[in-house]
Parts: structure tokens; C-alpha cells; sequence
């Protein structure tokens, strides 16, 4: 019961600051996502999933090192929590430290344990280019990508799998994977996803000679 409690915020401001800042994640509004999740951490600094949460948006957001300092705050705080979050947790946390090999046997642990949130796959999947294991990436990337909509719609499984292709020279495949990233981006209204997927499909252009 304890456990239980701790995995949700004692505040109803956090909990809803906490909510829609998910909900801003899922939609790939990264910056307003910011903005509620650090609200949350403030209206309630001893809220783990909060922090948790925030580290892995400065993580896509591309700062490292407030990414680090989250994460390891989020893991400081989760000795209370149910065993799905704790291991979610200290995942993030380990990726943040670079130590792949923990963090992507605790990905796989919760992929295993909790396969109806495809989002352990994902993750496992950039666990596994972080570490350049790229081609049990692509592989889960493709298994992935066949679960039924909206799971295998996500922008970012092709945008993982056309990662993954780069790193193993194929830039075909990558050029593909690319563009059904964007395509997918755009149909969720999602600036950011086709941007990320036009860079990694002009990466995979160049490599193949065409700079046009």
C-alpha cells in the first residue's frame, strides 16, 4: 500500500501538472512537456516519476547533463515505488550514466514483464543504439512497427529503425524508414517528429551520393 502510495503525488496540482506533461511527451511537445514537468517537480520535489519524466524529455531535448542530474534525482526517490516504475526509473538513470549493459537488461526486464506498454519496446530499442547494438535494434524496431495502430504508428519506431539502419550502412532502408517517419509525424501534426526524421533521412541521402 505504501508503495502504491508513493507512486502518485500527494498534491492533486502535481498530479495534474504530471498528467498533462505525459500527455504533452506523447503528442512530441517537448517544450511545453518541459514546462509542466518542472512545474511538477517544484509543486512537489519528492515526487520520483516526476523527475523521472523530466529527465527523459532533457534527454530528447538534447541537454545531458540536466538530463543526469533528474534521473539520479528520480532514483534517489524510488525506493517506494511499485517495482514497473522502480525499474523504469533506475533504467533512465543508467542510461543517463552510460551504463548500457544495466540499463538495457532493466529495459528488457520491463519489456518482458509489462509488454502492453509498447513503450518499453521503444525504449529498448534506443537503449540498444545507445550502446550500438544496432541490429537487435532494427530487429525490435521491425517487430514493433507491426503492432497494430496506434502502437506501430508511433513516428518513433521508424525513426529508430532508419537510426539503426544508418549505423549498419544500410541508407536505403534508412531513407524509407525515414520517411515513413515523417509521414507518420505529419499526420500527428508533430513539427518535431518530421523534422527528426527529415535530418535523418538527409543524413542517409548524403551517404548515398545524393546531395541534391
Amino acid at each position: 500500500a505504501l508503495a502504491t502510495a508513493r507512486s502518485f503525488p500527494k498534491s492533486p496540482e502535481a498530479a495534474r501538472l504530471y498528467a498533462e506533461g505525459l500527455d504533452h511527451s506523447r503528442r512530441f511537445d517537448l517544450l511545453g512537456a518541459r514546462t509542466l514537468l518542472e512545474r511538477a517537480t517544484v509543486t512537489e520535489p519528492e515526487f520520483a516519476m516526476a523527475h523521472a519524466a523530466l529527465a527523459e524529455i532533457w534527454q530528447r531535448l538534447g541537454y545531458d547533463a540536466r538530463a543526469s542530474a533528474e534521473a539520479e534525482r528520480a532514483f534517489t526517490l524510488a525506493g517506494e515505488l511499485r517495482r514497473e516504475e522502480r525499474l523504469l526509473v533506475e533504467a533512465r538513470f543508467r542510461e543517463t550514466a552510460h551504463d548500457w549493459d544495466r540499463a538495457i537488461a532493466l529495459r528488457r526486464e520491463l519489456w518482458r514483464d509489462y509488454p502492453d506498454d509498447n513503450q518499453h519496446g521503444r525504449r529498448l530499442v534506443e537503449s540498444l543504439l545507445g550502446a550500438n547494438q544496432a541490429q537487435e535494434a532494427l530487429r525490435l524496431a521491425e517487430d514493433l512497427a507491426r503492432l497494430p495502430p496506434p502502437a506501430g504508428g508511433d513516428p518513433n519506431i521508424a525513426l529508430n529503425e532508419a537510426i539503426a539502419a544508418i549505423k549498419l550502412s544500410d541508407f536505403t532502408r534508412a531513407v524509407g524508414a525515414a520517411q515513413r517517419a515523417a509521414q507518420q509525424g505529419h499526420a500527428l501534426g508533430s513539427g518535431r517528429a518530421v523534422a527528426s526524421a527529415r535530418l535523418q533521412e538527409s543524413q542517409a541521402l548524403l551517404r548515398l551520393g545524393d546531395s541534391a
